[in-house]
């Protein structure tokens, strides 16, 4: 798949109505898309690449066939190269396969500013092959979550070669349905206008490398569709081969009398029906054609619908495959999940009955510290699926951090064998300002600079810093443990004055790629930012690779690459490979300990080029990264001199942060009752209440707002103070703000949206004067943005402009709009925002991440 061919398509209808999907460069003048991409299309404009600053080209509408969705359009202009020449594919197995595909699914909701998405995946080729379908399987994090209306026609890929284009999401079952190249190769016009704009014979590969027994079952699953969508006029073949059949055998002689001796007709009696000699013959006929009819549907449907449904094959004997649950962190997710792949298909093809005998299934279930709760709990929350029996984390910091305080998980034990494969910890400055004497260790095998004093030296050369959230990220913890070092223990101001430097950015992540991607596609400028992070995730920030759901590839470098900076006295991650045993006998330890050896050999698969082998060698031939060695806690550690060591920088990294306070204000009218993401939308407003909560120290301040404060009737303007601000965020303060988070409830009419920003924004007007005495305030509205009717007597937004122009610079003031509702136009959403309102819209893989920079953006405010 090359990102330079993805196309944007825009369609204008006639009634004036602006919509759109994707698209791929087939040819030098063609496009292959969606056809209901184009309903009631006036104009349609394509803009090939990922780079939003391309301009759009004028196309039409050159072929097209509606029952099977797919089109071609033609560009008013060959586009180069022009001898660009696609691959298709076709598989000619059964067996599950990889595949990626480049799209827009939110284009729709995003207007002129279209986000891409990189989607990565599996799918099995038997699946929709009745119908000249693939069925794609979607990456969890996306399950539900991603409104897709503008990823059809998004080009699907296995590999080099394209084997499908994508019509439809599939909202039962979470799969993304695709229509299969080699069904658009067998159509002649298609085929010709193809050829004729490439130059070139349109010629399907096999995407696959099947075994003879996957060969002759895909051979007998066409055959037997195809079957099957010629049985329309069967019965009545087979009725008259039947008739003909009893007439010869047991009808042959009434038959031949009838033809030869029948006496002539009474005159005035019934007169005799065509072919009444054979009289009897024809009811069982018709019998017999229906049941043989029947017998070739029903049978061959019956087998498939076993096999397809995973209970043994009657001809193979394959057994259901183990189910295997990997939980990791968010930045190895996508490595680990491919990894997965890789040895599922792996172990497959060792098979000798060409049986799958394990599928993986790779989870994420949040940050560090999340992850290692939902661990002692015993693994109770069903929203975070399976019980895993694979924990890979980012260190064997996590473990230590674990058994330190395993909780009341019954009867986990964790067996932890060793790294998988490592990257350095880093600090990544902007190549325009990477000549800092002091962060001169940009040589991974060569001298190495001092964590602090280049820290130090950035800052006074007027770069700002960034580090993701050292609860939600372990590097993050490593990093500060190191930073603070130094300065000995305590809360000393030369720890304070550490802390403001390591976070001056405002940007904040649960990971290393998430924070990165705030940098690729956020405010701030990446050639004033430096960025705590590993050397694998810069390798992909530099790469224009993907950095997680939501933030896929751009294709190019950025136009200010980051420039790695090593350290001597910090430790890397080891990603160790961690056994998770609840109790009893699961059945999978054979699979686990195959998997762990798989893991244990990181340059079997390219799912880990960019990180490093256990012996410090790059991992996919990077010539430019030579050996290193890379020392790590797994290597040379005591566990509880670790685990004290990073309990005690988590708990200074709280005390050492200037006090914040925040106001969190959540919308309970009934239409936060309708579909948010993974839930209504207020229960996606709760979530992300509770994620800034959990950001707050115990030198914080909180308080929680609801509105409106209750009764009937759509004049409500008031909010009802269930948690009023109340400074130090101890176990209890903590507990109680969840408490009153959870028990909202989405039942009132009014929506006083207006007031309610005022109103908090008065709250916090005297924010140095507050009880606390916090360094900076925020007033977080989490809403739908459904205001209408607005109440009468309520504030406009006239009344807002006024109160925030007169607000103290370190008072921000956020609305988080949780539903359909974005910050233009010309709602009430984007009239606050015009009022001096901050408007946020995210989409859904992005919602977490504005609470972060929300938090991280109020203590950058602080003086």
């Amino acid at each position: 798949m090359d990102t330079r061919f993805v196309a944007d398509v825009r369609v204008t209808t006639r009634g004036g109505r602006s919509g759109g999907g994707t698209g791929y460069l087939v040819g030098p003048t063609l496009v292959l898309t969606s056809a209901h991409v184009l309903d009631g299309h006036d104009r349609v404009r394509v803009r090939l690449g990922v780079d939003r600053d391309g301009r759009f080209l004028a196309c039409e509408v050159c072929w097209e066939d509606r029952e099977r969705d797919v089109a071609l359009l033609r560009l008013e202009k060959e586009q180069p190269p022009p001898r660009l020449r696609v691959r298709w594919g076709a598989f000619a197995g059964t067996g599950p396969q990889r595949y990626e595909a480049l799209g827009y699914p939110d284009l729709a909701l995003s207007g002129d500013d279209p986000e891409l998405k990189h989607l990565q995946g599996s799918l099995k080729p038997a699946e929709g092959l009745r119908n000249g379908e693939l069925r794609l399987n979607i990456q969890r994090e996306y399950v539900r979550d991603v409104p897709w209306e503008g990823f059809s026609g998004t080009a699907v890929f296995t590999g080099d070669l394209l084997v499908g284009v994508v019509l439809v999401h599939n909202r039962t079952t979470g799969y993304l349905h695709a229509r299969r190249s080699s069904w658009c190769a067998e159509q002649p016009e298609f085929v010709r206008l193809v050829e004729e704009d490439t130059g070139a014979p349109l010629l399907v590969e096999t995407a696959d490398d099947p075994s003879y027994r996957e060969r002759a079952h895909t051979a007998v699953l066409r055959f037997h569709y195809a079957l099957r969508a010629s049985l329309s006029g069967c019965a009545h073949t087979l009725g008259g081969a039947v008739r003909r059949l009893a007439g010869g055998l047991g009808g042959r002689g009434a038959h031949e009398r009838g033809r030869a001796g029948a006496a002539p007709a009474v005159e005035g009696g019934p007169a005799a029906a065509p072919g009444e000699g054979g009289r009897g013959t024809g009811r069982p006929a018709r019998i017999l054609a229906a049941t043989a009819a029947a017998l070739l549907v029903l049978v061959p449907g019956g087998l498939y619908w076993w096999e397809a449904n995973g209970f043994p094959g009657l001809s193979s004997g394959c057994a259901p495959p183990t189910e295997l649950t990997v939980l990791t962190t968010p930045d190895q997710h996508a490595a680990v999940q491919r990894a997965a792949e890789d040895f599922a298909a792996r172990q497959g093809a060792r098979d000798e009955d060409g049986c799958v005998p394990v599928r993986v299934s790779v989870t994420a279930a949040g940050g560090a510290a999340v992850t290692r709760e939902l661990l002692r709990d015993g693994w109770n929350d069903l929203r975070a699926g399976p019980r895993p029996h694979v924990w890979l984390p980012d260190s064997g910091a996590d473990v230590a951090l674990l058994r330190g305080d395993p909780g009341d998980a019954p009867g986990l034990e964790t067996e932890e064998e060793g790294a998988t494969r490592l990257t350095p910890l880093v600090l990544g400055l902007p190549e325009s300002a990477s000549g800092i004497p002091a962060c001169s260790g940009t040589d991974p095998g060569g001298a190495r600079s001092d964590l602090v004093v280049c820290t130090a030296a950035a800052t006074e050369a007027g770069l700002l810093l960034a580090r993701p959230s050292p609860e939600a990220s372990t590097s993050a913890l490593i990093q500060t443990g190191a930073l603070y070092s130094a300065y000995g223990d305590g809360g000393s101001e030369e720890i304070q004055v550490a802390e403001a430097r390591a976070t001056s950015a405002g940007l904040d992540a649960e990971g290393n790629l998430g924070l990165l991607c705030a940098l690729r596609g956020g405010d701030a400028d990446p050639a004033t930012v430096g960025v705590f992070s590993t050397e694998y995730a810069i390798s992909a920030y530099n790469g224009g690779r993907a950095l997680g759901p939501g933030c896929g590839p751009t294709g190019r470098e950025p136009d200010e690459r980051l420039v790695p900076v090593y350290f001597s006295e910090v430790p890397g991650l080891d990603h160790p490979f961690v056994r998770l045993d609840w109790g009893g006998d699961d059945g999978v330890g054979e699979e686990v300990e195959a998997f762990g050896n798989w893991m244990g050999r990181p340059g079997s698969t390219e799912a880990f080029h960019g990180y490093r082998t256990v012996e410090g060698d790059m991992i996919g031939g990077e010539g430019a990264r030579s050996a290193m060695e890379v020392t790590h806690l797994t290597s040379d550690r005591d566990e509880e001199e670790w685990r004290e060591r990073l309990e005690s920088s988590l708990r200074q990294q709280e005390r050492s942060r200037t006090p914040v306070e925040v106001l969190i204000a959540v919308d309970r009218s009934d239409s936060m009752n309708g579909p948010g993401t993974g839930g209504t939308r207020l229960e996606t407003a709760q979530k992300l209440a509770r994620t800034a909560v959990d950001l707050l120290g115990e030198q914080d301040t909180v308080g929680v707002w609801a509105f409106p404060e209750g009764g009937p009737g759509n004049d409500v303007t008031g909010q009802e103070r269930v948690l009023p601000p109340e400074p130090g965020m101890d176990a209890r303060r903590e507990e109680s703000a969840r408490e009153e988070i959870d028990a909202l409830t989405a039942e009132f009419p009014a929506t006083p949206l207006a007031d309610a920003v005022l109103d908090g924004a008065e709250e916090l007007e005297s924010c140095a004067d507050r009880p606390g005495e916090p360094g900076a305030c925020a007033l977080v509205v989490l809403t739908d943005g459904v205001a209408l009717p607005e109440p009468g007597g309520g504030a406009r937004a006239d009344d807002v402009a006024a109160v925030l122009e007169d607000l103290d610079e370190r008072v921000r003031v956020h609305m988080v709009s949780v539903g359909d509702e974005g910050c233009g136009g010309d709602g009430l959403l984007s009239r606050l925002a015009s009022a001096g309102a901050e408007c946020h819209h995210p989409r859904a893989d992005e919602l977490e991440q504005v609470v972060y920079g929300i938090v991280a953006g109020t203590r950058a405010a602080t003086p």
